[in-house]
């Protein structure tokens, strides 16, 4: 049991050091939140390498030594089997379970038993056929269900029984099947123009044989060495018998006393036919016709064997007669393994009942896959006999796509062409569905790393990937690893599938210049920053009186309006307003104290210092830290970098009367009117104005789209405009 997995990496895609102990004792899953670049993919894609049983490596510095050991709690290495990495997403990927799900093993078994009773004869018969058509073809089975049209040998050999107990005039078993039925040959037979001469031939050779003496239609010369042969086998002429033919010429007989003189009589009734002279131009028309270099040896061969010729005008048939030749050949092999079908044939027909009865798991997947997602799609399975009784281990989905002109049966490549992103994507989580589902059926213990599964979802299909996480969570041989970069589907996946007694299971990921290091979420706040900050502020920490700022005014914003003194009063501290420099710590204090019922004591803080100067102080340090994703300090950054945007614009132009709504846009076109020449400072104030909004008023109190973003740039950009207020 994979109780706990310990996992050490060192130089692996990026992560120099990662060390960590996953406990899954009392909860299976582990959700991670790994903003974009910290090491999400590395991680997922260091368990696909064992997955796949290949070896890790650093991608940039290749020479640096590799350790990966993901250990079970008996220190055991993690099986590959045990390990199944699901990628955000993957056209090309393909479930290898998906038969066992769309099978159902009990009756494969019965089938394969037997089956198993035919199948030794069956193989000896197709051994001999090999041994005896000339052919270097080495798929006989296919070549001969492809010649009667026939999925299945055994339905071949159905139909050969019914053939072979009637009598056969013809025997080609002797036929160089390659000579023949090769592309090139096939094609110029097909020829209109050959076809047409090959007609004419063909209608010469009748006439011929009807005025032979004793061949006719219904008697030619294979008819007739067929008789002489079976004649002498049993010893005909030895008992002094003798045969009687009528020469309908002039409806004279002739007395046979040997199959001597029997053979020699067909031999020469066959050569005045092929000797005939129209006959022989006919024949030289054709062969003049096969000039082509590639085509000599059919060429030649038909010179040898010019009675093939009339077979020629009909391919198909040509090549069934060769095959029932050579079968013919072998009546008692082939007797033997009808024997044996027909023995199996009710077994097998109850085993068919019971397939199209049965309720097989991949119907319930594909119905929840359908029910649960919201795609212009739907998905069924053709083939799920052929799957069960093991004819083909790959299924055949269909693909109903439907839109405002109706419904369509497509492909999946031309699907995907018309499906957006997140709708290809929940095509490729079908996969993934059956994958888990057959883990599920065979009960193999599996830790799943999901990277990113939800990118590019809506909310409702997001909801449909949690409710298959949460089945995940549930399944007694399953352990999971969440990785996201979106915090809103972190939270979800907090809340859905953890609760707040697991919320050790929820981690954040931070990293210094050596290592990558998990933490838990609860200790950064972030599952609940509101109350987290009103809790450092109560703590009379000043930091956390900044980031209250945006939200405070938020909510006297919709508990009241625009004309609170108090919401003007935080206003003025996202703008710069006439009395900005003027509201101190002990100002806010109030303003929470009315709003929040927080009873802050305002000389618990330095409450006559200016929160402006204080804004300006805590964003200077925070611009220096590394490797931060506390949502407070984006915050801060964001509202300081304003502020000293707008404190910048103030200075270079006299007498503006500052603007109500707005501001910071306006007070930009006015700096960019009365000095157009200095472009680089205007596309600095033009980045505040895009950056900073959204981090200032938290989008109405959705504060997780800021997680998300990088604060890279934004200490960059609050560096410069800091500097711009330093010349």
């Amino acid at each position: 049991k994979m109780n706990k997995v310990k996992i050490y990496f060192e130089n692996c895609y990026g992560i120099k050091k990662l060390d960590y102990e996953f406990d899954f004792n009392k909860c299976k899953t582990y959700a991670i939140y790994a903003p974009n670049g910290s090491m999400k993919t590395s991680f997922a894609k260091t368990f696909l390498d064992l997955s796949r049983k290949e070896n890790s490596k650093d991608s940039i510095h290749e020479n640096l030594e590799t350790i990966r050991n993901i250990k079970d709690e008996m220190n055991n290495e993690i099986e590959s089997e045990s390990i199944f990495v699901i990628n955000s997403y993957d056209e090309e990927f393909s479930s290898e379970k998906v038969s066992t799900l769309v099978a159902n093993n009990p009756l494969r078994k019965d089938y394969e038993k037997i089956m198993l009773k035919i199948d030794s004869s069956k193989q000896s018969l197709i051994l001999s056929l090999k041994n005896d058509v000339n052919t270097k073809k080495k798929d006989i089975e296919s070549e001969i269900k492809n010649t009667f049209n026939k999925e299945n040998f055994l339905e071949v050999i159905k139909e050969l029984k019914v053939t072979l107990n009637s009598e056969i005039d013809y025997d080609f078993s002797k036929v160089d099947y390659d000579v023949i039925f090769n592309n090139k040959s096939i094609k110029f037979i097909e020829d209109s123009n050959f076809k047409n001469q090959l007609e004419e031939y063909i209608k010469l050779y009748d006439a011929l044989l009807k005025k032979s003496r004793f061949l006719k239609n219904g008697l030619n010369h294979y008819n007739a060495n067929k008789i002489s042969t079976e004649l002498d086998k049993n010893n005909f002429f030895n008992a002094k018998h003798e045969l009687n033919l009528l020469n309908t010429q002039d409806d004279s007989r002739l007395n046979i006393k040997s199959s001597k003189e029997l053979n020699e009589i067909i031999k020469e009734e066959k050569e005045n036919i092929l000797n005939n002279s129209e006959l022989q131009k006919k024949f030289q028309s054709i062969d003049s016709k096969i000039k082509n270099t590639e085509l000599r040896e059919l060429r030649e061969y038909l010179k040898e064997h010019r009675n093939y010729l009339t077979e020629l005008v009909d391919l198909d048939s040509f090549r069934k007669k060769i095959w029932i030749s050579l079968f013919m050949q072998k009546k008692d092999m082939l007797d033997f393994l009808s024997n044996n079908i027909n023995e199996t044939e009710k077994e097998l027909k109850d085993i068919l009942k019971e397939i199209e009865k049965d309720q097989e798991l991949w119907k319930k997947v594909i119905e929840e896959f359908n029910s649960r997602f919201s795609v212009p799609f739907k998905i069924k399975i053709e083939n799920q006999k052929e799957l069960i009784l093991g004819n083909n281990p790959i299924p055949h989905f269909k693909y109903e796509f439907y839109d405002e002109m109706g419904a369509k049966i497509t492909s999946k490549h031309d699907l995907i062409d018309v499906l957006s992103r997140g709708e290809r994507r929940a095509l490729y989580l079908l996969n993934i569905i059956f994958e888990v589902k057959a883990r599920q059926k065979d009960k193999i213990e599996t830790l799943f790393i999901a990277d990113d599964i939800a990118d590019s979802f809506d909310y409702k299909n997001k909801y449909a990937i949690i409710e298959y996480l949460k089945e995940i969570s549930e399944e007694p041989n399953f352990y999971q690893i969440i990785l996201t970069h979106n915090f809103d589907f972190f939270r979800t996946i907090q809340g859905r599938l953890l609760s707040y007694k697991n919320i050790k299971k929820c981690l954040i990921v931070s990293k210094n210049e050596t290592e990558i290091i998990l933490e838990n979420i609860e200790k950064k706040g972030l599952l609940k920053p509101f109350e987290h900050w009103k809790n450092k502020v109560k703590e009379n920490n000043e930091l956390y009186l900044i980031p209250l700022i945006p939200f405070v005014r938020n909510l006297i914003e919709y508990v009241s309006n625009d004309k609170n003194s108090d919401f003007k009063k935080l206003t003025s501290l996202l703008h710069i307003k006439q009395d900005t420099n003027s509201i101190k710590i002990k100002d806010l204090i109030e303003i929470y104290n009315n709003n929040l019922q927080l009873e802050l004591k305002s000389n618990s803080f330095n409450e006559n210092k200016l929160v402006i100067d204080l804004i300006f102080e805590v964003a200077k340090q925070i611009s220096k830290k590394s490797n931060n994703i506390e949502l407070e300090d984006k915050i801060i950054l964001a509202i300081s970098t304003r502020l000293y945007a707008e404190k910048f614009i103030l200075s270079k132009i006299d007498n503006i009367k500052i603007k109500k709504k707005n501001q910071t846009i306006k007070l930009i076109k006015m700096y960019k009117e009365k000095f157009p020449s200095e472009t680089e400072n205007i596309k600095l104030l033009k980045q505040v104005n895009l950056m900073t909004p959204e981090n200032i008023h938290l989008n109405s109190f959705m504060y997780e789209p800021i997680l998300d973003m990088g604060i890279d740039e934004l200490q960059n950009l609050y560096t410069k405009i800091s500097n711009l207020n330093q010349k």
